[in-house]
């Protein structure tokens, strides 16, 4: 009796569940369809709030790019130069020379001056969270403006000024757009942008109000929708979501089935280690081959049990790839390593890490625009974040993979062609993909010095990376003899075990505490 009392317990769980979604079918649609309406026009806001913040972010380039070539004063040939900078990027209305307290000392276009209305003075604008620029609104007699004001010097100021145009808020699906309203506002209420205007002028009595707020800026995106629009809206997915409940209770059923009759599978307890992330980020350093000095690091995944047992990547790596686990692992190992190396990142802003992608996530939609949201929220530099693409697995398409190479670069990401030289494609990859750096594989590292084709190889590839502007980093480095053979072969950078293995975040940092005491010391001493 007690041999048949799951698959009873079974048949009792299925037959109660289906019941019960196929009862609260109704309710459950209702609510799913709210939730659906919900989440659909937060993310519109938020969308909103995203074009905003690059808009800010495009304009803190432009002055940042004019401060480095030393384009700041009033003098004729440096207003030229400005100018010539506006009329290139086109998005920019003009660049203002002002005093820190914000009156104007020149403009760029001058004649923009006459189209102000009231020019605000430091205190009446609203400082970003990290308190390096200013943004205020510019109220114009034709439009409304945004100004973003950063400090050069004591007395010395660079204001940039353009406006939102309607295009940027323009997210609204059609059914909504004449019975709702979408405003970019500042976070004292000042009114940066609106769009569909007649949504705010009192034909809507009630309305449902959704909201992004920027971390990093003063200003929030606000949509607000008529109730009545809103509560007619998708309603012919009705009857589908009902039959998606419905089919939803018989697979809840199944999946407890499986999981009463069957022992927990090796892919569902990657599900549960990811839930509880414990799979974590351990770094090994990638390290100067003439002097030792530690200059960046590769992301390396450990799964560490709650038993505190360490378990190396061979044992789990591939069938988290094969199952598509490795998306979500790759995007927690990220954001729990540029938590924990935020202070040593911010300290050094040559400190590049390096993180491995695999081809099929590199290909994923929105793959470029993910990782730049992840590293703008940790507040890391792009220029500081490497995707190590592996040649092991080939990309099938070689050109859009390049497309995406040149996108991430252009936000300043870097990007380095692992195991170069005995994965699929050999030297495709180098002329095709266009990244800023070859890594030497451990194959060829391990016979170095001592074989005669491996030197070859190796001074070959040096040859090619000062050829294509690349760098070069040795990868599997053990002892002296091949780092010194590396460097006779002209390698500059290197990782391995003979400064160290991969680490913990803890310990690493402590290795590099002291590395950088020890930075006038000759690379012998760095060699465990």
């Amino acid at each position: 009796m007690r041999r048949h009392l799951p698959i009873i317990l079974v048949v009792l769980l299925t037959t109660v569940i289906v019941s019960l979604f196929g009862l609260g079918g109704h309710f459950g649609a209702t609510r799913l369809i709210h939730a659906q309406q919900e989440r659909q026009l937060h993310d519109l806001a938020a969308l909103v709030l995203r074009r905003t913040e690059n808009s800010v972010q495009f304009a803190t380039d432009a002055m940042d790019q004019l401060q480095s070539r030393g384009l700041v004063g009033c003098a004729p040939s440096t207003l030229q130069s400005i100018r010539f900078n506006i009329y290139q990027l086109g998005a920019l209305k003009d660049i203002r020379v002002t005093r820190p307290n914000g009156s104007v000392q020149c403009s760029a276009l001058p004649e923009t001056l006459e189209f102000d209305r009231v020019w605000p003075s430091r205190d009446e604008m609203s400082a970003t969270a990290d308190g390096n620029q200013l943004i205020f609104k510019v109220d114009q007699y034709a439009q409304t403006s945004v100004g973003v004001m950063t400090d050069v010097d004591a007395e010395t100021s660079l204001v940039a000024i353009f406006a939102l145009p309607p295009a940027l808020l323009d997210v609204l699906p059609e059914e909504l757009q004449y019975n709702a309203n979408v405003i970019v506002e500042l976070n004292n209420d000042q009114l940066l942008a609106a769009l569909h205007p007649l949504a705010g002028t009192g034909m809507i009595s009630q309305f449902d109000q959704f909201m992004a707020t920027s971390e990093q800026y003063p200003f929030r995106a606000v949509l607000r929708v008529d109730a009545r629009a809103l509560s007619n809206w998708e309603q012919d997915i009705y009857w589908p979501i009902v039959s998606l409940v419905a089919a939803l209770g018989l697979a809840v059923s199944l999946l407890i089935s499986r999981l009463l009759l069957r022992p927990e599978s090796p892919i569902a307890e990657i599900d549960r280690a990811i839930a509880n992330e414990e799979f974590q980020p351990y770094m090994q350093p990638i390290f100067r081959l003439d002097t030792g000095q530690i200059v960046g690091a590769e992301m390396l995944a450990r799964w560490v049990k709650p038993t505190g047992e360490v378990v190396p990547p061979f044992r789990f790596i591939k069938l988290a790839e094969e199952s598509g686990r490795i998306e979500a692992m790759t995007w927690q190992l990220l954001k729990l390593a540029l938590t924990q190396m935020k202070p040593l990142l911010s300290a050094d802003k040559r400190f590049t890490i390096s993180v491995n992608v695999t081809p099929h996530h590199f290909m994923q939609q929105g793959f470029a625009d993910d990782l730049r949201r992840e590293v703008h929220a940790a507040g890391v530099a792009y220029r500081q974040i490497c995707i190590e693409l592996t040649e092991r697995e080939p990309f099938e398409d070689l050109g859009a993979a390049a497309s995406v190479v040149s996108t991430l670069q252009g936000y300043g990401f870097k990007l380095a062609l692992d195991d170069v030289g005995i994965g699929h494609s050999g030297l495709s990859h180098l002329q095709g993909l266009g990244a800023n750096t070859i890594k030497i594989d451990k194959f060829f590292v391990d016979t170095v010095g001592r074989d005669a084709t491996a030197n070859s190889i190796i001074q070959m590839l040096v040859r090619l990376a000062h050829e294509l502007h690349m760098d070069l980093v040795a990868e599997g480095i053990e002892d002296n003899q091949q780092m010194q053979a590396l460097i006779e072969c002209g390698v500059e950078r290197g990782q391995g075990y003979v400064v160290s293995p991969p680490v913990a975040i803890p310990a690493f940092l402590d290795l590099f505490e002291q590395n950088r005491a020890s930075a006038e010391t000759p690379a012998s001493v760095y060699v465990a």
